[in-house]
């Protein structure tokens, strides 16, 4: 996701009971921008993420795409994808498609 100025998130993945290293959702956290604190945790293996209402983490922010990007909790980790956004998607400052994450990635 490409956090605008005035957005920025940190990714903590949660992991169950299920086999070692199984991620089952994860939690993304504002820490800059207007809603500071604000929370988001996932309550299944998909989180779309952009500024239209149907998306599951809704931004409102005129650089975030109306389907910005999502984020797919598989047997690696947390992985986001970039679902062809205007503004692209940046992880911990670096311009991906793909990528997984890792506890307090930005």
């Amino acid at each position: 996701m490409s956090p605008p100025d005035d957005e920025a998130f940190v990714t903590v993945p949660e992991r169950s009971k299920a086999p070692r290293g199984v991620v089952r959702g994860f939690t993304l956290t504002v820490v800059d921008g207007a809603e500071p604190g604000k929370r988001f945790e996932s309550d299944g293996a998909v989180c779309a993420i952009g500024s239209h209402a149907m998306c599951r983490l809704v931004i409102r922010d005129p650089m975030v795409s109306r389907f910005h990007c999502e984020i797919r909790a598989d047997r690696k980790g947390a992985r986001l994808r970039d679902t062809d956004s205007l503004n692209g998607t940046q992880v911990d400052g670096v311009r991906v498609v793909e990528a997984y994450l890792e506890h307090g990635s930005r």
